[in-house]
C-alpha cells in the first residue's frame, strides 16, 4: 500500500510524509490500517524493535489532530525517549500547524499551557500527576498512546502504567470514548494486553531488514544456517570482533551488563577502533563532552579520551546533554563504538550494523547474578540493522565456553519472549494510587475501590481478587491512621454509591482525602514519606536544628533509594558522625533500621559536601557517584525539601519555611549560605558566585558599586557588563 492512498488523510499531510522519504506502508502498517486504524479503532500493535511501529502512531495522531480536531497524548517510558519524539514530531509536522508538548517533570504541576498543544508527550508518571490535579484538558483527548506498553512488567514502573491506563479506561466508560493504541515489543501474550484493553490485536514478526543471530566463540560465529570466521589477532575475544566488524565498515552497540563494564569496555577498545576512525574532528567532540559539566569530573575526562579515539560508553550516569551528543555522534556514523548497559535498548532509537552482547548475566541484588529476560534481549539484538545503510543486522552473544554455544540458542535465539505481568499487587504502589483515586475523587467508597482495581490488568489476569482485597483494606487502614483520608458515616445501607460495611446493619462508610492527604497526592510523593516527615517534624521542638537535620530527614525518604553505599572502611568515620550530630538529627528511629540509618548518613553527608562547596569531582570520587546520579539525587532531593515545606504548612511547623526555602536554593546550586545574596544574580554559579565573595563583592550593591575592571577580571568582560547593566 502506498501512502497516497490513505485518503482519510488531508493532503497537505500526505505531503509532508512524502517529502520525509515514506512513500509505502510495511505489513504492520498495513494491518493497522485494515485494522481501522484511521476510524478511531483502538488497536494493539506487537510486533519486533525497528518495524516501523512509531508511523503506526504518526498516523493515528495526524487522523486525531487534523481531521478529528482532537488532542494525541503519546506516553513513553524514558525521557530520553520523549525528547527525541518531541524533536522529531516538531520537525515533521510543524508546518501542518500542529502544536507539540512535551511535559516530564515537576509532578506538583497542572502545566495549563498543555491546553494549547495538540500533541503531549508525557512519562506515565507526569500523566498520573497532571491527572491528579484534575487538568480540564483530558475531555479534550481523542488518542492516547503508549508506546512500549510491555513495560507493565517492568517491577519499578509498570504499575503506575498500569494505573494510569485503567484509570483512562474508566474516563472512556463514564464520559467520553477516545482511541486507544498500545505499541508493544514481540511478546507471548499480547492477546491478553489486547483482550484486557479491549482492544484489535495487530500481530507480526516483519522487520525491515533480516536479522542475523548468532554466538561468538574462539574465532567463529556461528549463526542458524552458517557461520562467520573472525580472526583471533588480539588476545581478547571483544577486541577481535570488534576489528573485524569495523574493517568491513560496520559500527557496533555493545552491551554490557554494568557501567562500571561499559566504561572499561569503552577505554580497552581505544586502541583498535582509532585505526579505524577519521581522528580529524573527535578532540572538538571529545573536548564538547567534557566540558558538558561547568567543572569537568574525572568521568567527563574518561569519556573525553574515548570519544577522541572513535569510541564511547552510554549509561544512566552521564548527564543529558552527553548522552545526546553521542547518540547524535553514533547517528551520524562520526563515532564507530558505544559500549552501553541494556537501558539504551529500551530508549532512544540508535539501530547499529552490528549488536554484541557481551553479558546475558546481570546482577540482581540479593539473588546475585542472574540470566536476563528473552525480551531484554530481543530489544537489544533488535537495535541491529540500520535502514538505509544495511541489507542485514547482525546480533551476537559473546559465549565463554564451547558448552556455552548450544545453550545461549535455546536461551534466547530459539526462545520465545516471556509473557508479561501485572505488578501492581506491590504495596508500595498501592497506598499510592488508593491516595490518588481518593483525593481526585474517582472513588468515594471501598466498594467503588474494588470495582476499580477490577479493571487493572492484575484483575483480568489473576480473577482471584481476595488477596489484592485484603491489601486494599491494609492500605485504607494505613491511609486513615496517617491521617491522609477519613471515612465519614454517611448516606443508608441501601444508597448502592456507598460502601456497605460486612454487618449491614452498621454505618455506611464515605472515603475522603484529608487536605493533608489530597496535597501529599498532588506533590506525588509516597504516603509513608508524608508520614516519615509529619512524625519527624514532631521531633523539632526537642532537638537542635541545621540543615543537617533536613538533609538527613529527606535522604531516609524511599523516593531517595537508593542510599549511597557504605564501604567497610566507612562504618567507623559514619558512627562518629552519628554521634556526632545526634542531636541534630529529627528522624524517629523507630521508622527506621539501624543500618539504613547508618547509609542515610552517608549520603546526607554527600549532600551536606555539594552546600559546603566541595569541588564535585572530589565529592564523586568521595562518594563513589557519577555526575549523571548526582544530578538525579539533587532533583528529587529538591522535590522532596519542598513536599517538606507544604507539610510543614499544613502541619502547622511552619517556623522552618524560610531555612527550606534558602536550603533549596543552595542544594540546587551547591552554595554556602553566605553566597545566597549572589547566586539569585543573572549567569552567576556557584563557581563565580564564590570568586565575587572572596573578592569581597558579596551583595549586589556591592557589584553595583564595584570598578567595572575589576568585575571583568573576576567574571569576564561580558558577565560583568550584563551585572552592571
Amino acid at each position: 500500500m502506498n501512502v497516497d492512498e490513505l485518503t482519510q488523510l488531508p493532503c497537505n499531510a500526505i505531503d509532508v510524509l512524502v517529502s520525509e522519504g515514506i512513500t509505502k506502508l510495511n505489513i504492520p502498517q498495513i494491518l493497522a490500517i485494515k485494522a481501522g486504524l484511521l476510524d478511531s479503532k483502538s488497536i494493539i500493535v506487537s510486533a519486533p524493535t525497528a518495524s516501523g511501529k512509531t508511523f503506526i502512531a504518526e498516523m493515528a495522531i495526524l487522523n486525531t489532530v487534523l481531521n478529528n480536531h482532537k488532542k494525541a497524548v503519546y506516553i513513553v517510558p524514558l525521557k530520553a525517549l520523549g525528547s527525541e519524539k518531541y524533536e522529531e514530531f516538531t520537525k515533521k509536522y510543524e508546518s501542518l500547524g500542529i502544536k507539540v508538548g512535551i511535559s516530564m517533570g515537576d509532578y506538583d504541576s497542572k502545566d495549563l499551557w498543555l491546553k494549547t498543544r495538540d500533541i503531549i508527550i508525557v512519562t506515565s508518571e507526569k500523566l498520573d500527576s497532571l491527572m491528579r490535579h484534575n487538568v480540564p484538558w483530558v475531555d479534550d483527548i481523542g488518542l492516547i498512546v503508549v508506546d512500549e506498553i510491555h513495560m507493565l512488567n517492568d517491577i519499578n514502573r509498570g504499575s503506575t502504567l498500569e494505573i494510569t491506563i485503567t484509570r483512562l479506561k474508566d474516563i472512556i466508560e463514564r464520559k467520553n470514548k477516545f482511541q486507544f493504541l498500545g505499541l508493544s515489543a514481540t511478546i507471548s501474550n499480547s492477546n491478553e494486553l489486547a483482550a484486557w484493553l479491549e482492544c484489535e490485536l495487530v500481530k507480526s514478526d516483519y522487520r525491515p531488514i533480516p536479522l542475523k543471530k548468532g554466538v561468538y566463540f574462539d574465532g567463529v560465529a556461528k549463526y542458524n544456517k552458517d557461520k562467520e570466521e573472525i580472526k583471533q589477532i588480539h588476545d581478547i575475544d571483544l577486541e577481535n570482533v570488534v576489528d573485524h566488524y569495523l574493517k568491513n565498515k560496520k559500527q557496533l552497540l555493545i552491551f554490557v551488563n554494568s557501567r562500571r563494564s561499559a566504561e572499561a569496555q569503552a577505554e580497552k577498545l581505544r586502541k583498535i577502533v582509532e585505526k579505524h576512525t577519521n581522528l580529524e574532528f573527535m578532540s572538538e567532540l571529545a573536548l564538547e563532552a567534557k566540558e558538558a559539566l561547568k567543572s569537568p569530573t574525572r568521568q567527563c575526562r574518561r569519556l573525553a579520551k574515548c570519544i577522541e579515539k572513535g569510541t564511547s560508553f552510554h549509561h544512566a550516569g552521564l548527564v543529558q546533554k552527553q548522552r545526546k551528543l553521542i547518540e547524535d555522534s553514533f547517528k551520524s556514523k562520526v563515532l564507530k563504538v558505544i559500549c552501553a548497559t541494556p537501558t539504551l535498548a529500551m530508549g532512544v532509537n540508535l539501530p547499529s550494523s552490528v549488536v554484541v552482547i557481551k553479558d546475558v548475566m546481570r546482577y540482581a541484588g540479593n539473588y546475585g547474578m542472574r540470566p536476563i529476560p528473552v525480551l531484554e534481549y530481543e530489544q537489544m539484538a533488535g537495535r541491529a540493522g540500520r535502514p538505509k545503510y544495511d541489507k542485514e543486522g547482525t546480533a551476537i552473544i559473546m559465549a565463554r565456553s564451547q558448552n556455552d554455544i548450544e545453550r545461549l540458542f535455546d536461551t534466547y535465539i530459539h526462545a520465545d519472549t516471556e509473557k508479561i505481568f501485572s505488578k501492581l499487587a506491590l504495596e508500595p504502589v498501592l497506598r499510592m494510587h488508593i491516595l490518588s483515586l481518593i483525593a481526585t475523587g474517582h472513588v468515594y467508597t471501598e466498594d467503588q475501590l474494588n470495582e476499580f482495581m477490577e479493571k487493572t490488568f492484575y484483575a483480568h489476569q489473576y480473577t482471584d481478587m481476595s488477596d489484592l482485597k485484603q491489601k486494599i483494606k491494609k492500605m485504607l487502614r494505613l491511609l486513615w491512621k496517617y491521617n491522609l483520608i477519613e471515612m465519614e458515616t454517611s448516606g443508608d445501607i441501601n444508597d448502592t454509591g456507598l460502601f456497605v460495611s460486612a454487618n449491614a446493619y452498621v454505618e455506611v462508610f464515605k472515603l475522603k482525602a484529608t487536605l493533608l492527604g489530597l496535597r501529599v497526592a498532588q506533590m506525588y510523593i509516597d504516603p509513608e514519606t508524608a508520614n516519615l516527615f509529619i512524625e519527624s517534624m514532631k521531633n523539632t521542638t526537642n532537638k537542635k536544628i541545621n540543615e543537617f537535620s533536613f538533609l538527613h530527614l529527606i535522604v531516609n525518604a524511599l523516593e531517595l533509594y537508593p542510599q549511597i553505599r557504605l564501604r567497610k572502611d566507612d562504618y567507623e568515620s559514619i558512627n562518629s558522625v552519628m554521634a556526632q550530630y545526634a542531636n541534630f538529627m529529627i528522624v524517629p528511629e523507630n521508622l527506621v533500621s539501624y543500618d539504613t540509618y547508618q547509609t542515610s548518613v552517608k549520603t546526607a553527608l554527600m549532600f551536606n559536601s555539594w552546600i559546603d562547596e566541595v569541588e564535585e569531582d572530589a565529592l564523586l570520587e568521595k562518594y563513589n557517584v557519577t555526575p549523571g546520579e548526582l544530578h538525579v539525587k539533587l532533583t528529587t532531593a529538591d522535590w522532596l525539601l519542598y513536599a517538606l515545606y507544604e507539610i510543614g504548612r499544613l502541619t502547622h511547623h511552619t517556623e522552618f519555611q524560610k531555612d527550606l526555602s534558602d536550603l533549596r536554593i543552595r542544594l540546587k546550586y551547591g552554595v554556602k549560605r553566605e553566597l545566597l545574596p549572589l547566586i539569585s544574580l543573572k549567569n552567576i554559579g556557584r563557581i563565580r558566585a564564590r570568586k565575587l565573595f572572596d573578592a569581597g563583592l558579596k551583595t549586589a550593591n556591592d557589584i553595583k558599586n564595584s570598578d567595572i575592571k575589576k568585575l571583568e577580571k573576576i567574571v569576564g568582560v561580558k558577565v560583568a557588563n550584563g551585572l552592571k547593566g
